[in-house]
């Protein structure tokens, strides 16, 4: 629930933020060595491309797939929950980063640690 009001606040008009941080703190919760995980993959693309919305969409890409692999059994009855919600919870990090990707792809996505223009 913490993970959805973040990204549909009824006080905003449902119009919320993107959920990586939220789903950051509810996943170190769920499944802390995933989540450590993706938070690894975050800075291993962060570095060399320097665009925080791409780190953000891979580490969401790369949560349910962690989970997967550290879990003796993802979807046995003790993980069905877990595994859903960070199924569902990549597939929301990654359609509230869709403006992102056009601008990635038309290469106007700010970087961080850039030079900035004189």
């Amino acid at each position: 629930m913490a993970f959805l009001g973040h990204l549909f606040p009824i006080y905003l008009r449902f119009k919320g933020g993107k959920g990586v941080a939220t789903g950051l703190g509810v996943s170190l919760a769920l499944n802390w060595v995933a989540a450590l995980i993706a938070v690894g993959v975050w800075v291993l693309v962060l570095l060399p491309f320097r665009i925080v919305a791409l780190s953000s969409i891979v580490a969401g890409v790369a949560l349910p797939v962690s989970h997967a692999l550290v879990s003796k059994d993802p979807f046995g009855p003790d993980f069905v929950p877990i595994s859903i919600f960070f199924i569902l919870g990549g597939t929301f990090v990654l359609v509230r980063h869709f403006p992102n990707v056009k601008r990635i792809a038309r290469g106007e996505e700010p970087r961080v640690f850039a030079a900035r223009p004189k």
